[in-house]
């Protein structure tokens, strides 16, 4: 006879324990500032492996933002820094308009913004007309100075060097015989 009321109280139980992790997992959600959605894509490993990076074969373009969000239908790139900021860099904006064009080449819809986190704020990145303008003619800048062999360092930190990705091409690398190490920037 007991065995009924033993259900109902367990049953009740599972309840109230969902509703709990619910209202947690929503507090966690809006405490990081980030858009609510389900998480499509994450480049930490985290979530999972990513197999490849996002491509853009008209523009030569390859990246992985950090996460990408689907937010009704929209996918939004959100890209995080470890540093606090009381306005984003603009480095980080234009790394940000890489990502939204990226989503936008290989899912075929424009995201309408990207979202860059630093440790202490979340800002909002409207992908405009003119901000895609402006990274297109930093990519022409940059391949034209690849092309002309005149890329410039941007450091004199051996430790930034040797751990750069770029180190095993670059013949402006610190510790380079013949290499131009004396060229301030």
């Amino acid at each position: 006879m007991n065995q009924p009321w033993l259900l109902i109280l367990a049953i009740l139980a599972l309840l109230g324990a969902a509703l709990v992790f619910l209202i947690l997992s929503r507090r966690t959600q809006k405490a990081t500032g980030l858009p609510p959605g389900k998480l499509i894509y994450s480049d930490t490993s985290l979530w999972r492996k990513v197999n490849k990076p996002y491509y853009d074969p008209v523009w030569g373009l390859a990246g992985k933002p950090d996460y990408v969000i689907d937010a009704h239908g929209v996918q939004i790139p959100v890209e995080v820094k470890s540093n606090s900021a009381e306005h984003p860099y603009d480095s980080h904006i234009l790394q940000l308009a890489a990502y939204c064009r990226l989503i936008e080449v290989t899912s075929g819809n424009r995201p309408p913004l990207g979202l860059i986190k630093y440790a202490n704020r979340v800002f909002e990145i409207e992908y405009s007309s003119v901000l895609e303008r402006k990274l297109e003619l930093l990519i022409s800048e940059i391949r034209s100075a690849n092309a002309a062999n005149e890329l410039p360092r941007s450091h004199n930190s051996a430790a930034r060097c040797a751990g750069c990705g770029y180190r095993s091409v670059c013949t402006q690398r610190l510790g380079l015989p013949n290499s131009n190490s004396s060229k301030k920037i």
